[in-house]
C-alpha cells in the first residue's frame, strides 16, 4: 500500500521543528561543538530533502517562495558527499547562506491538501 503524500509533508514539517528545537538557546560556537546536535540536524535536513522528492509536483508550485531544488540538493550532499561536514561545506542552520532556508514548522497549512485516509497503519 502506497504511502498517503501528506504525510510527507508532514514528515518536513516534523524534521523542521525538530531541528529547532535542538538549536534553541544555541549560538553557532555551541553547535559547532555539539556533535550529537550537529548529527541531529544532518539527520532532519534529509528527512527534509527526501521528504520534499515525495511530494506532488503540482503542491511544489503551489509554494514557488520556497527553494525545493535546493533543499533536495542538500539533502543529496549530506547523504552521498562523505566527505562534507555541517561546518565546512554545507553550512549549519545558523548560516541562511549555505543551507537552504526552510519554512517555519508553524507554516500555515492553508491551500495544501489534507490527509483523506489513513494508509500508515500495518
Amino acid at each position: 500500500m502506497s504511502r498517503d503524500p501528506i504525510l510527507f509533508l508532514e514528515d518536513i514539517l516534523e524534521a523542521i521543528g525538530q531541528i529547532q528545537q535542538f538549536i534553541e538557546g544555541m549560538d553557532q560556537d555551541e553547535f559547532m561543538r555539539d556533535q550529537k546536535t550537529i548529527h541531529a540536524c544532518m539527520s532532519c535536513f534529509q528527512i527534509v530533502g527526501e521528504a520534499t522528492k515525495k511530494l506532488r509536483i503540482t503542491w511544489k508550485e503551489e509554494q514557488p517562495s520556497i527553494p525545493w531544488q535546493q533543499i533536495q540538493g542538500f539533502r543529496n550532499a549530506l547523504a552521498h558527499e562523505f566527505s562534507i561536514s555541517m561546518s565546512e561545506s554545507c553550512g549549519t542552520p545558523f548560516r541562511k547562506t549555505s543551507a537552504p532556508s526552510l519554512p517555519p514548522a508553524n507554516i500555515s497549512r492553508n491551500g495544501w491538501p489534507k490527509r483523506t485516509r489513513k494508509t500508515d497503519e500495518c
